[in-house]
């Protein structure tokens, strides 16, 4: 038996080590109509997380999309590329 019953879980929650969420870094660079963002980090499911959730957050008319997903020295980068809309 794996469950445990939700009222224990909140109780030892205070008392669960705390998880550090890996460091993702952002930048962002524009080039006429053209605007991207890179996401790097060592973690790729993290990187890839964040550059998710900043493609959600993108006007869909703007063709937000990640169109580059390569390892790097220190570790992992993502660029996530979108349109200016007339």
């Amino acid at each position: 038996m794996n469950a445990i019953h939700p009222a224990f879980v909140q109780a030892l929650r205070p008392f669960a080590p705390a998880q550090q969420l890996p460091e993702v870094t952002c930048r962002q660079t524009r080039s006429g109509r053209v605007t991207e963002y890179t996401f790097s980090g060592d973690d790729l499911a993290a990187v890839r997380r964040a550059a998710d959730v900043r493609m959600s957050q993108i006007d869909p008319y703007r063709s937000p999309a990640v169109v580059a997903q390569r390892p790097t020295a220190d570790g992992f980068e993502v660029v996530v590329r979108y349109y200016s809309v007339d």
